[in-house]
């Protein structure tokens, strides 16, 4: 099921199952059916000049998503499988010029998105507020300690170690300032608001995650992101050699119609 009204649905998980279900000629599989009804769209769509009559719609005023929903285009196969291409699917091909070069858009951002799991980036968010935590309480100990007269002076033992004497006058020590603090605040200010401005982009990020995670139907509390998009890595890698082989499927079908159709017209 799905978190959409429990509609019937499938794990991401099954998508490596689509070259493994087969139709009832035990060679049809699932993969070629859902990559030959994108085709049969597209062919549909290009013989009709839909898509030339669809942009105009597309760049006005938005309509409702019902209306959207309700309205959408159909193709129908050489082998009467029916299939549907949505308005979201229409737009896709406006853009790419087709559906199957999808892979070529999720590939590299999702191998790139897996390197740096979400956890990763939370604790090492984390380390970064509990580092400026430190540097605001050693500027807020300073300051407590310049007010109430408690600093530390010239006899302290670490203090010995930035006292100074004047060679020339051959006066006596003279406590340098420890400039210490006053560079720790002036980081802490500096980078508060870069740390600020990363923990809100963070929490954007694991809202963003999570509502793509719930829209392919998963728990969003139990899914690994980095599972999920090897997942669909997999399933985009596995796409893109069925489009290849269909491709020569169809190329090698062609050509044969074609002999037979010479041979038909050279007569016996």
């Amino acid at each position: 099921g799905s978190s959409h009204a429990e509609a019937p649905g499938f794990r991401l998980e099954n998508l490596s199952m689509l070259t493994l279900v087969k139709g009832v000629d035990a060679k049809t599989t699932l993969m070629e059916v859902l990559i030959r009804t994108i085709m049969d769209g597209e062919r549909a769509l290009s013989d009709s000049n839909t898509i030339g009559a669809a942009a105009p719609s597309l760049n006005a005023t938005q309509k409702s998503t019902s209306e959207a929903s309700n309205s959408p285009l159909r193709a129908v196969s050489a082998e009467g499988f029916e299939g549907t291409l949505s308005q979201q699917a229409v737009e896709v091909l406006l853009k790419r010029g087709s559906l199957l070069s999808f892979p070529e858009d999720i590939v590299l951002p999702l191998l790139e998105a897996g390197k740096c799991p979400l956890q990763g980036v939370s604790t090492q968010l984390t380390q970064l507020q509990h580092s400026l935590q430190k540097m605001r309480k050693i500027v807020a100990d300073n300051e407590t300690a310049q007010r109430s007269g408690t600093a530390r002076g010239p006899t302290d033992p670490e203090a010995r170690a930035i006292l100074s004497r004047d060679s020339n006058s051959g006066g006596p020590p003279v406590l340098l300032e420890d400039a210490l603090p006053q560079i720790v605040k002036s980081c802490a200010d500096k980078f508060t608001q870069r740390v600020s401005a990363l923990s809100l982009r963070h929490q954007s990020l694991k809202e963003d995650l999570a509502s793509m995670i719930e829209f392919y139907g998963e728990d969003p509390n139990n899914t690994d992101e980095v599972a999920m998009f090897a997942l669909l890595v997999a399933f985009a890698k596995n796409f893109d050699e069925w489009v290849a082989k269909v491709q020569q499927q169809d190329r090698v079908a062609q050509k044969e119609k074609e002999k037979e159709l010479q041979k038909l017209q050279a007569g016996p």
